[in-house]
């Protein structure tokens, strides 16, 4: 395996790296020995926190005390968030001590891509100072940012003195803010410390003390993105996610193609309400046809695709929606998939039925084209979920409740047909996406298909239509909870590399390094895999891959969902912008 810092620099200061929740119910306090970090040597500003002695060892009063503790440091950075400086000083206790993170003398600097720069602060030289001065340098620091977009305060390790009252501890904290500087730029902020916490009757948790053993900054040059929704005519503004009438989330994804032959770029975009087709304008811009294209009556949609099915020259579109079978296999409810036949210069019309598609069901989460069986014909396969709200996947390591994978071989651009069980491909996981390119360099092309709850897949073609599964073989099966998964070849060595976006949690990788190595079980290596984040896997040309130790950089990407591969800084390596986030609301605290 070639080094993987060959392979490609990530644009950091372009995207925003999004961390777990701290709100994590199932977290446990750990154990003094891990908690107990020994403070550096301060000899102009020692602060003496306390070691709890005798400590709290009643399993129950910890997780409730650790949830109380974890809660109020959540609020802490969601007021930090809105910049809520007096609801923040509430947090500090009247006698508070504590070093000034925020204005300190510079001990390192290291250069970053893009012209972006990390700096780190001489934590031994940050002063003592009591709250009205700490708030006060807070305010300066963070106060001063354009726009604040990120703030996550997080208890790393906890313990507890066993009197009742009061009740103090000492915990091991962490931070990270990201905004947008006043002068230009987005900074990261990076905070890590000991603090003294004290609860007292009806006040909850205050911080007294609190000792700073590391603070980084990493600032952007400049921007390489910048929001020109409007200005670019492709802003809509829907129904808020969770108010009435939009509470799914499984309307997802784009589709783009030069829909009417004028050689720009356009763009379809699903929605639970209507659909949009963005055509594009000579000189920048797009404006909204969907109507004219005949495509605004499509209401949901959880996969698109323009591909020209009918071989004629123009780009058609493939719609996918939830929908399902019965028992008996006969229709059961939900939409099929839905085709649209490209007329002309980018007029579309319904030809589902004439496709042979009104009785294909399945929750459609991905479609991918591709030529399985060489005819010269665009066939597809259908990454196939499953209906969670109304049936729970019956395993979190290995579901098989989900609905079948489809291959819908085209016959001669006249219609559809289901060919998925003598192709080899049934599967009953809970498939999400998948991506179709000749990994085996054998001139067909295979498929690479990730799942949540399961194993992922490696569809080897055989050559005439028929594959076989050889991920387990190749060691990429990878059970766990994948996304999305792109191809491409980010380390430049002329051969196909995958990129896989899966939910990362810092707090489960945690708790699952304390497990001695003898109680690491296979269910063990499944947890940790399901909290791992990001894969990226190079391949060798002839249908191995190896993994790459932390995706090459880009494996902790928070609860990642989508990616792209592709050369924004246009220096000739393949960067990754990664699209994360579970979100219900405003705050950290939902996401």
């Amino acid at each position: 395996m070639q080094s993987t810092l060959k392979w490609a620099h990530l644009a950091v200061l372009g995207l925003v790296w999004a961390m777990p929740s701290c709100a994590d119910k199932d977290a446990p306090a750990a154990e003094p020995e891990q908690a107990a970090v020994q403070p550096e040597a301060h000899p102009s500003n020692e602060l003496h926190i306390e070691v709890p002695r005798p400590k709290l060892r009643v399993p129950q009063k910890i997780e409730l005390l650790s949830e109380s503790l974890t809660n109020a440091f959540n609020t802490f950075g969601d007021k930090v968030f809105i910049r809520d400086w007096a609801g923040l000083r509430s947090f500090f206790h009247g006698d508070f001590q504590g070093h000034d993170p925020f204005e300190l003398p510079e001990l390192s600097r290291s250069p970053l891509a893009l012209g972006a720069q990390t700096h780190v602060g001489d934590v031994s030289k940050a002063p003592l100072v009591d709250r009205d001065t700490f708030m006060e340098s807070f305010e300066a620091r963070i106060g001063s940012w354009r726009r604040l977009e990120e703030s996550v305060w997080k208890v790393r390790g906890a313990e507890f003195e066993r009197a009742e009252q009061p009740m103090w501890g000492r915990v091991e904290w962490a931070a990270q803010m990201v905004g947008l500087r006043d002068e230009g730029g987005r900074e990261l902020l990076e905070l890590a410390g000991i603090a003294r916490v004290d609860r007292k009757a009806g006040k909850g948790w205050e911080i007294s003390q609190l000792e700073v053993h590391e603070v980084v900054s990493s600032r952007g040059g400049k921007l390489l993105f910048q929001d020109v929704t409007r200005a670019a005519g492709v802003h809509f503004e829907g129904l808020r996610y969770g108010t009435p009438g939009n509470d799914s989330d499984g309307w997802s994804g784009i589709a783009s193609a030069d829909v009417n032959g004028d050689g720009l770029w356009d763009v379809f975009v699903p929605s639970s309400t209507r659909s949009f087709l963005y055509l594009g304008r000579k000189g920048g811009g797009f404006e909204e046809a969907s109507e004219e294209a005949g495509l605004q009556g499509i209401q949901g949609g959880t996969a698109v695709l323009f591909f020209d099915f009918e071989n004629d020259g123009d780009q058609d579109l493939l719609v996918g929606h939830v929908g399902w079978k019965d028992r008996t296999q006969s229709l059961g409810g939900g939409q099929s998939i839905r085709a649209f036949r490209n007329e002309g210069e980018g007029k579309f019309r319904e030809t589902t039925k004439i496709m042979g598609l009104d009785k294909i069901r399945c929750a459609a989460f991905g479609l991918t084209a591709l030529d399985a069986d060489g005819d010269g014909f665009v066939d597809v396969y259908v990454s196939a979920y499953g209906r969670m709200g109304q049936r729970r996947n019956d395993s979190w390591n290995e579901a098989t409740n989900g609905e079948p994978d489809l291959l819908l071989r085209n016959v001669s651009g006249n219609s559809f047909q289901d060919v998925t069980k003598q192709s080899g491909l049934d599967d009953r996981g809970w498939t999400y996406s998948a991506v179709a390119a000749d990994f085996d360099s054998d001139g067909d092309p295979d498929i690479y298909a990730v799942t949540t709850f399961g194993s992922n897949h490696l569809w080897i073609n055989r050559g005439d239509g028929v594959f076989e599964d050889q991920a387990k073989a190749q060691g990429v099966d990878l059970r766990g909870n994948s996304m999305g998964v792109s191809v491409g070849d980010p380390n430049g060595d002329g051969a196909l590399d995958l990129f896989l976006t899966c939910p990362s949690s810092n707090t489960g990788r945690r708790i699952l390094k304390r497990f001695d190595s003898d109680e690491r079980t296979v269910v063990w290596g499944d947890l940790s895999r399901m909290a791992g984040g990001n894969l990226l896997l190079e391949g060798d040309g002839k249908g191995a891959f190896q993994v790459v130790e932390g995706a090459g950089g880009a494996g902790g990407a928070g609860w990642a969902w989508g990616q792209a591969l592709a050369d924004f800084d246009l220096d000739g390596n393949q960067d990754i912008y990664c699209v994360n986030g579970f979100v219900t609301g405003d705050i950290p605290r939902d996401t």
